[in-house]
C-alpha cells in the first residue's frame, strides 16, 4: 500500500513539473494577446473582422488560461480548491465584461462611456485580492494562483491603456 501510495505521488509530483512548465507559454500566450489589443479594437479603418481579431486572439488565450487554472486548481483528490474557483469566476467576469464594454464604446464613439474601462481595471484587480492571503503547497495550486494573478494584472493593463488611448483621442 505504501509502495502504491509512493508510486501515485511520484507520478503527481512528475504531472505538476510538466504544468509547471507549461504556465511560462499561457503567460506567453496572454502577453501576446494583450499587446495586440491597442487600439486596433477601435480602429475604424480596419474592417469589422480585422478589429474583432485582437478580440479573438484574446479569447483564445483566456481560454486556455482557464483551462489551466481548472485543471490545476484540484487537490491529490481532484477535488476542486474553492478560493480558486472563486478568483477564476471572478476574473472570467471582469473578462466578460471589458469584452462587452468594448463592443459598446466601438459602437457608441466618440459619446462613449469610457470611464467603465476604469471600473473594470477596479474590477480586475480586486478579483484576485484573496490570492495574496492564501498559500497553496501543491505546486499546481500554486501555478494556477499565479497565472490567476498574471491574467487579472492583463486585464487590469489592458483597460487602462485602452481608457488613456480613448481619454487623449476625446
Amino acid at each position: 500500500m505504501k509502495k502504491q501510495l509512493l508510486s501515485l505521488g511520484a507520478i503527481v509530483v512528475i504531472a505538476s513539473g510538466l504544468y509547471a512548465a507549461s504556465v511560462n507559454d499561457v503567460v506567453k500566450t496572454l502577453s501576446g494577446a494583450a499587446s495586440t489589443f491597442g487600439m486596433q479594437v477601435f480602429n475604424k479603418n480596419l474592417s469589422t473582422a480585422q478589429q474583432n481579431a485582437s478580440l479573438i486572439v484574446w479569447d483564445k488565450a483566456f481560454a486556455q488560461a482557464k483551462t489551466f487554472v481548472l485543471e490545476n486548481s484540484k487537490d491529490l483528490l481532484r477535488k476542486q480548491d474553492p478560493v480558486l474557483l472563486d478568483a477564476m469566476a471572478k476574473v472570467e467576469k471582469v473578462n466578460m465584461d471589458l469584452s462587452n464594454t468594448i463592443k459598446e464604446i466601438r459602437g457608441t464613439l466618440p459619446n462613449a462611456p469610457i470611464s467603465r474601462l476604469l471600473g473594470i481595471s477596479a474590477g480586475a484587480k480586486k478579483s484576485v485580492e484573496k490570492l495574496y492571503t492564501t498559500s497553496f503547497t501543491l505546486s499546481g495550486k500554486k501555478d494556477a494562483s499565479a497565472l490567476l494573478k498574471s491574467v487579472a494584472r492583463f486585464l487590469e493593463d489592458i483597460s487602462k491603456q485602452l481608457y488613456d488611448v480613448l481619454a487623449m483621442k476625446g
